[in-house]
C-alpha cells in the first residue's frame, strides 16, 4: 500500500461516511482526509480537512484539493427528502462528487449501494441505486468497488424506525441465514467502513461488487 495518499469522503456526516473518515484517519497510508458534507465535522485531526459542501455548486465549493481515492457514502430516505430525494441525493449528488473527485486526480472509488439494486427493482430506491452503480461504472475509474450491504447496524444520528426494526429482526434470524441467504444478513456499519478503506488501498484494477457476506468475509463478485 502506498503512503502519502489523500482521499475525499462524500457524505462524511452520515453513519458510514463518519466511520470511513475515522478509519482513514487511523491509517498510515493517508496523509490527508477531506470530508465533503453539508456541514463541517465536530472533531479535528492534523490530517483532516473538513469542508461544508454545497452539492448544487460543487465545483465552486470543494476546492482544488488533490485526491487519490474517493469514498461515496451519500444516501437519503423518502421521509427526509421526499419522492425526488433518491434521484437528487443518491444519484445526482453522488455522480457530481465522483466526477469532481476525478478532476482532482482520483483514480480509485468506493461506492455504498444497496442489496437488491436492480434497474427493474420493485422500488424507486433500488432502481436509483442501480442507476447510480451503472453511471459509476461508465466513469472509467481505474479501480471501482461497489458495496451492496443488507440492513446496516449502527447508531444513527437520525431516527429510521423501519431500518431499526428490520435490523432487530435480522439479528434474530441471522444465524438461520445460510447459503444464498447469507447476503441478507445484517451488517455492522463499522465492518462496511473498514472494508471500504481496505478495498480502496488495495486498488485492484477493474470493477468489483461486494454483497454483505462478501464484505464481512472479504470475498467479492466481479461485475
Amino acid at each position: 500500500m502506498e503512503n502519502g495518499r489523500s482521499c475525499a469522503v462524500v457524505g462524511a456526516t452520515g453513519l458510514i461516511g463518519d466511520l470511513v473518515v475515522k478509519a482513514a484517519l487511523q491509517h498510515d497510508a493517508y496523509t490527508r482526509v477531506i470530508a465533503w458534507a453539508r456541514r463541517p465535522l465536530d472533531y479535528t485531526s492534523p490530517k483532516l480537512k473538513s469542508e461544508a459542501i454545497d452539492f448544487e455548486r460543487l465545483r465552486e465549493t470543494c476546492g482544488p484539493n488533490h485526491i487519490d481515492d474517493v469514498y461515496l457514502c451519500l444516501g437519503t430516505t423518502l421521509a427526509k427528502s421526499g419522492p425526488n430525494g433518491y434521484q437528487k441525493v443518491d444519484y445526482e449528488y453522488t455522480l457530481r462528487a465522483a466526477v469532481q473527485a476525478q478532476t482532482c486526480g482520483a483514480t480509485r472509488a468506493v461506492l455504498v449501494s444497496s442489496i437488491g439494486a436492480d434497474s427493474n427493482g420493485s422500488t424507486p430506491y433500488l432502481r436509483t441505486k442501480a442507476k447510480t452503480e451503472n453511471a459509476m461504472m461508465d466513469l472509467g475509474f481505474h479501480s471501482l468497488d461497489i458495496l451492496r450491504p443488507s440492513v446496516i447496524l449502527g447508531n444513527r444520528k437520525e431516527s429510521r424506525t423501519m431500518e431499526w426494526l428490520a435490523g432487530r429482526i435480522g439479528v434474530i434470524f441471522s444465524p438461520m441465514m445460510g447459503g444464498k441467504m447469507k447476503k441478507w444478513r445484517p451488517i455492522k456499519a463499522e465492518v462496511i467502513a473498514n472494508a471500504m478503506v481496505r478495498y480502496a488501498l488495495q486498488g485492484q484494477p477493474g470493477i468489483r461488487i461486494h454483497q454483505s457476506d462478501a464484505i464481512a468475509g472479504d470475498g467479492q463478485q466481479q461485475a
